[in-house]
């Protein structure tokens, strides 16, 4: 599941999906986690990142992935400092 940092970006004050689907994702087992920006600009590229980062760790997930030639790459959510 990605987890998209534009709703806070652009002041819906969210991440898309929102904390409770998140949550219930984990709940159920999803363990899967990537984030994204949705950037259009450069400097969108990586916004909020970090606090998003720390709402999942909040939830349970320890770590994220990103894709490099289409396979899941983990990282940890609370070592890594790309996040």
């Amino acid at each position: 599941m990605e987890v998209n940092t534009s709703g806070i970006r652009q002041n819906l004050g969210f991440t898309l999906p929102d904390y409770t689907i998140l949550k219930r994702y984990f709940e159920l087992g999803g363990r899967i986690i990537t984030l994204g920006s949705d950037a259009h600009l450069a400097e969108h590229v990586g916004s909020k990142f970090k606090d998003v980062s720390k709402i999942l760790k909040h939830i349970g997930f320890t770590e994220a992935v990103y894709f490099k030639d289409r396979k899941p790459i983990s990282y940890s959510l609370t070592e890594n400092k790309k996040n």
